[in-house]
């Protein structure tokens, strides 16, 4: 049975509409208070105004009978049905799987648990707004747990604030969160940001006045030094060794590209084992698979590299003294290991340490990368964009030349590049899914019941590309996330960093960053892809996004 067989006889898409009219709507067990809201729960980059009165629960759906629970859209007993979409997963990935199966069955489905992988009950995908709210707002008590597949535990041992999960993730977080929500130390962050995306302006300056290059490396190159300078304080010298060699030097020519080639190496060989079982995995490890060697091989060479820093920081800062602050993300977390001491609690060894490190390097670096080289793609596929772009930097920063670099302060006033940015990031997520597993049942607005052990997909890239949400959902429009726009959506219409208590928790910091380097390049800056790929861009996932092929483009510098 062919693909295109399954999407011409599946449901239409608005069934969802008539699910509408049978559901109820039920008090939501453990739910938060409006304080906790308030602090773990709440959609990035929405305010929270008006928390009291959005806890009141109100629905689109309508209460159905006493007792009537309505039937899961999905394969069902399917049993042919079942194996040709679990087969999509497969093929096409998960996150284009998530958009499928909101084509075919509507906004909710239900899958039994594909191939028996894990402990789950089932596999449930939802793509609504309202639904997303119930599980990352109203109830999230029911679901704080993510769903990880095997490998993650394989590579981190679940340590880390990625690969970890219960009461140690939660320590984990709350040690980490200074670093990340500080003011001062966010605008120290925006300076290290701005000072790397200039030094490259001048790298890219001294090739003359056009050239060609593969931008997707050179952002990789900017936020490697970025998250290297502000997660403990080391820079990798990415740009420095453009400036030495040249801004188009290829990797056999860069000695510094040896880290960025393990950290997508690692990626590259977790995408292939991603719904990997553990069992099987050191199975393959101890089979010496090619695969599972070249990414073991990636995570030591990481390991190495960065295990000095880190135990180097830790004698220096054992030793006291008059040493100069660095405000890093390894001293916040040298600092609480401190309180976590003086609680009773045990400390963090080297290799904790470098789990959160990396954590934060490979999330920062990567996601980040990506956002800009797709940004940078999307403006130079539509030019009254950047020409927006370029009215609205005049206006705040000045023309030309002289015109100032921009700061932490001027956030605020950059609103049409921040625009930009959030339709980058809807039609582009970094992350493409945020499953949760439900600690317990539950019941959702639809009147549709969660069964203890469900895991609950969610996916930024479905509901950015869903047309039951967003008007020509395929068309590039900042236009969309005008201000007064944005007050009348869906808070949770719009969740590239995921959302509830396990949400990025490096969110704002990534949103500042990437628009700070985004600004400062495109004002020196234009550019042209070598060969269009169309409006929308081409892209695939294995842990985060990236792009098939080169994304070469040509950079003219502006004046």
């Amino acid at each position: 049975m062919s693909m295109n067989h399954l999407r011409n006889s599946a449901q239409p898409k608005r069934a969802f509409q008539r699910i509408a009219t049978t559901a109820k709507v039920t008090a939501a067990p453990g739910q938060s208070t409006p304080k906790q809201e308030a602090e773990i729960a709440e959609c990035p980059y929405t305010a929270t105004k008006d928390m009291i009165s959005s806890m009141i629960p109100t629905s689109k759906f309508q209460p159905v009978k006493e007792g009537d629970v309505p039937e899961y859209p999905g394969p069902g007993k399917n049993a042919i049905r079942n194996l040709a979409d679990v087969m999509y997963i497969g093929v096409m990935g998960m996150e284009k799987a998530t958009l499928f199966f909101s084509d075919s069955y509507g906004p909710i489905a239900r899958f039994p648990n594909p191939i028996q992988l894990g402990e789950a009950a089932g596999w449930v995908f939802l793509n609504d707004p309202e639904l997303l709210e119930h599980v990352c707002k109203h109830n999230t008590a029911n679901y704080t747990e993510r769903f990880l597949p095997d490998v993650y535990a394989y590579v981190t041992d679940g340590k880390g604030i990625l690969g970890s999960g219960g009461d140690y993730n939660k320590q984990q977080r709350k040690m980490c969160m200074p670093f990340f929500q500080a003011i001062p130390m966010l605008k120290q962050y925006s300076d290290v940001v701005v000072d790397r995306a200039s030094k490259l302006n001048q790298v890219w300056a001294k090739e003359g006045a056009t050239m060609t290059t593969d931008v997707a490396v050179q952002m990789q190159r900017l936020t490697l030094d970025v998250v290297g300078l502000v997660a403990f304080s080391h820079n990798f010298g990415q740009i420095d060794a453009m400036e030495k060699l040249g801004a188009v030097a290829g990797e056999n020519e860069m000695p510094t590209d040896r880290i960025l080639h393990d950290i997508n190496t690692a990626q590259d060989q977790m995408g292939k084992v991603f719904i990997t079982p553990l069992p099987m995995l050191k199975m393959l490890s101890e089979m010496r698979a090619p695969f599972m060697v070249k990414m073991e091989d990636a995570f030591a060479d990481m390991r190495q590299a960065v295990m000095p820093i880190i135990r180097a920081r830790r004698r220096e800062m054992q030793a006291g003294g008059d040493a100069e602050r660095k405000n890093d993300l390894l001293e916040v977390l040298l600092e609480a290991q401190d309180e976590n001491n003086k609680r009773g609690l045990p400390p963090l060894t080297d290799g904790e340490l470098w789990e959160d490190v990396h954590d934060v390097m490979g999330a920062g670096h990567e996601t980040t990368a990506s956002t800009l080289t797709a940004a940078l793609y999307s403006v130079s596929q539509h030019p009254e964009v950047d020409a927006k772009i370029q009215a609205e930097l005049e206006a705040v920063l000045g023309k030309g030349a002289d015109a100032r670099p921009p700061t932490y302060e001027h956030m605020e006033q950059l609103v049409y590049c921040t625009q930009v940015l959030k339709e980058v990031l809807r039609l582009y997520p970094p992350i493409p899914i945020f499953p949760r597993v439900a600690s317990d049942a539950d019941t959702l607005p639809t009147g549709h019941p969660i069964v203890k052990n469900d895991v609950v997909f969610m996916s930024a890239y479905a509901m950015g590309r869903s047309d039951t949400i967003w008007e020509n959902p395929m068309t590039f429009n900042p236009d969309r996330f005008a201000p007064e726009k944005e007050e009348k959506r869906h808070k949770f219409a719009w969740v590239p960093f995921g959302a509830g208590p396990r949400m990025c928790l490096g969110a704002n910091f990534a949103m500042l960053s990437t628009t700070l380097a985004f600004v400062t390049i495109l004002q020196k800056n234009k550019f042209q892809a070598v060969k269009s790929r169309g409006p929308v861009f081409p892209i695939a996932y294995d842990i985060t996004m990236n792009f098939p092929g080169l994304v070469e483009m040509e950079i003219t510098r502006r004046y």
